[in-house]
């Protein structure tokens, strides 16, 4: 009976150290898991927050973009603004010439 209970300690020693093992191969890879984990989540904040710039950032040049088109528009306006004065002047002074060639000639006649 005392050889069965050195052999049953024996055996039990021997589980306890496999179970300490064990837990302590567990702890140590569930520590290394979190650790992962944790740097993960910090890269995949760190992405949010460059995607959120990003955004930012196009948001911004669609808004710059926006304004340069409607300036575009304005300086279209203003050039026909202008060729249609200058358009205007030149008949003028079309005019203007064509009367006084007709008033030389009525005067050199």
């Amino acid at each position: 009976a005392e050889e069965n209970a050195s052999k049953l300690q024996a055996n039990l020693n021997e589980l306890q150290d496999e179970l300490r093992s064990v837990t302590a191969s567990y702890k140590s890879d569930t520590a290394r898991l979190e650790e992962r984990l944790s740097t993960r989540d910090a890269q995949l904040e760190e992405l949010k927050e460059s995607v959120e710039k990003k955004k930012q950032e196009v948001k911004e040049a669609q808004e710059k973009v926006n304004m340069a088109n409607e300036e575009v528009k304005d300086l279209k306006r203003d050039i026909e603004k202008y060729e249609k004065a200058c358009a205007e002047k030149e008949h003028e002074i079309a005019s203007m010439v064509s009367q006084r060639i007709s008033y030389e000639k009525k005067a050199t006649r």
